[in-house]
C-alpha cells in the first residue's frame, strides 16, 4: 500500500504544527505549508526523529500557485493524492473590532476566506477525482477546516458547499459519495 499523505496549511505553529507532528509521529507523510521558511525548517528538523516524511512548502496560501504547488508536490514525491487535508492557515488581528487596524482587514479576509476556499477547492477536487479512487492508493479520508478567526458566519458557505455538492468544472460530486468526510474543528 502506498504512503498516506496529508497536506497541512499553517503548519509552522500552533494547531497546524501540533497536527503535523501527530501525523508524522504516526508515519504519515506531511506536506506542510507556511509563509515562514525558518519555522518550517524547525518542523523539518523535528521530523527527522519521526517515522513520517516531512516536505516543507513555503508560500502564501492566498497565491493560487502555492495552492497548486501543494498538490503537485504530493503527486510528484509520493505518486498519490492526499488522504487528509487540514485547512488551517489563517490569522486574526490584535484588538477588538473597533480598535483593530482597518487597513489589515482585507488581508485577513483574503487569507481566512479566499485562502480557505482555494485550499478547500483544491483538496476537494483532488479527493473526489477519479485518480483518488485508484485501488492502490489509500482513500481520501477527511478535510479539516480548523477554527478560522472570523467564525461561523464565514464558514457557513464553506460547510454548506461541502456538505451538499461541489459544482466544479460543470460536474456535481457529493463528498459523501466520494469517501470524503468534512470536519469543522
Amino acid at each position: 500500500m502506498k504512503t498516506r499523505v496529508s497536506i497541512v496549511t499553517g503548519a509552522s505553529s500552533g494547531i497546524g504544527r501540533a497536527i503535523a507532528e501527530q501525523f508524522l509521529s504516526k508515519g504519515y507523510a506531511v506536506i506542510g505549508n507556511a509563509r515562514s521558511r525558518d519555522r518550517l525548517t524547525d518542523l523539518e528538523a523535528w521530523s527527522k526523529e519521526a517515522p513520517g516524511t516531512f516536505i516543507p512548502v513555503t508560500g502564501d496560501i492566498t497565491d493560487e500557485n502555492t495552492v497548486t504547488t501543494l498538490l503537485d508536490v504530493c503527486r510528484n514525491k509520493f505518486d498519490v493524492l492526499p488522504c487528509i487535508g487540514v485547512v488551517n492557515a489563517g490569522r486574526g488581528l490584535s484588538g477588538s473590532f473597533t480598535s483593530s487596524d482597518p487597513s489589515k482587514w482585507e488581508e485577513m479576509i483574503n487569507l481566512n476566506i479566499l485562502g480557505a476556499f482555494r485550499q478547500f477547492r483544491m483538496l476537494a477536487e483532488a479527493m473526489t477525482s477519479n485518480d483518488a479512487q485508484d485501488t492502490d492508493a489509500p482513500p481520501p479520508v477527511t478535510l479539516w477546516l480548523l477554527g478560522l478567526p472570523l467564525g461561523p458566519m464565514f464558514l457557513l458557505p464553506i460547510l454548506f458547499m461541502a456538505q451538499r455538492s461541489l459544482p466544479f468544472m460543470g460536474q456535481q460530486k457529493r463528498l459523501d459519495e466520494s469517501w470524503v468526510r468534512l470536519a469543522y474543528v
